[in-house]
């Protein structure tokens, strides 16, 4: 009898700690899910925080949910693709280029932009595409021809996870201390608020020593520099859907820093390979827009970030010459 209750006992404690684990896994739950839709710091609700303290988790999926899951391709008729350095393009900024997306993505090779590109015009037609190109584009190392659709279409706001409420106290605190992250307008143009922060207060680095400096590490990546020629074939395709679909495209390199840009020049075995890639794209596109080594706005300090990420005022300049005979950078056509 004895053993009986002391066995009751321990099911009826087992069951006691049963309902206590799934009371408080459901209350955590409930406030976790709630705490991070609340925020909603992968969405576009400001309700609580504004988007500028969101930080950027998965720039790639918050596009294409923008774009094409969430529908806002119809208020866009025109497309910017490239790596982060044309992310300074802002569409805003500019009568030619009202109706611009800008789809930018981080680090992004020219697969990825014929990616972008074939999913749109699924969608959508374009009128115009601005393709930014940059030489780091042609590294074995960036895996030319590989697409992580998972980044893109693959993206999950999965507003259960605590590794998603760290993501929601950080953007409170970023709120709350009035410190905004690095974020993406709704044109798709990256603001860098901080830094421009303190630009404006004066506080910012733009010394001829830090943009040196910053240039080296990616310098050494083209050690053993050499071209893949499989990118060519990829920017084929690209030229062969304007044609086929008929909007008007616009090629250009991203602009480094001049002083960057020279440690390349002074290499003469990678300058060539520069070289013989710009006569591609010129024989590939016919029109090519080539913004390095401008001396003239490429050596001011003030037009850069970093060693290759230009300024807004920069990016500005870029859309003026790609839509008219500005003085800025130098245009190869290919002969007939």
């Amino acid at each position: 009898m004895r053993r009986n209750m002391i066995f009751l006992k321990k099911r009826i404690s087992v069951r006691k700690w049963i309902k206590t684990f799934l009371l408080g896994l459901c209350i955590y739950i409930i406030f976790i899910l709630g705490f991070n839709t609340l925020i909603d710091p992968f969405g576009k609700s400001e309700l609580i925080c504004e988007n500028k303290y969101k930080p950027i988790v998965n720039e790639r999926g918050y596009k294409y949910d923008y774009i094409f899951k969430e529908g806002n391709i119809k208020n866009y008729d025109s497309l910017i693709l490239g790596s982060s350095r044309v992310m300074q393009l802002i569409p805003s900024h500019s009568q030619y280029t009202k109706g611009f997306y800008n789809f930018g993505v981080s680090v992004a090779n020219n697969a990825e932009k014929l990616f972008i590109l074939k999913e749109w015009l699924k969608n959508k037609p374009l009128k115009k595409v601005y393709l930014g190109i940059d030489y780091y584009n042609f590294l074995i190392d960036t895996r030319p021809g590989y697409v992580n659709y998972y980044k893109f279409y693959g993206f999950s706001k999965n507003y259960f996870s605590f590794s998603t409420f760290l993501i929601t106290l950080k953007t409170i605190s970023n709120s709350i201390k009035n410190k905004p992250e690095v974020f993406i307008e709704k044109d798709g143009a990256l603001n860098y608020y901080s830094k421009n922060k303190e630009i404006e207060e004066g506080l910012f680095d733009f010394s001829t020593k830090k943009l040196v400096e910053d240039a080296i590490p990616n310098y050494n990546k083209f050690s053993n520099f050499e071209v893949q020629e499989s990118v060519f074939e990829t920017l084929k395709e690209i030229e062969k859907l304007s044609h086929e679909y008929k909007f008007e495209l616009y090629v250009f390199t991203t602009p480094m820093y001049y002083e960057a840009f020279q440690l390349y020049q002074k290499n003469e075995t990678i300058y060539k390979k520069f070289l013989y890639i710009n006569e591609q794209l010129k024989n590939i596109f016919g029109r090519v827009y080539f913004f390095d080594g401008d001396i003239n706005l490429t050596s001011n300090n003030i037009n850069y970030y970093d060693s290759v990420h230009y300024r807004p005022i920069l990016g500005d300049k870029i859309i003026l010459r790609l839509n008219s005979e500005s003085a800025f950078g130098k245009l190869l056509i290919k002969d007939n």
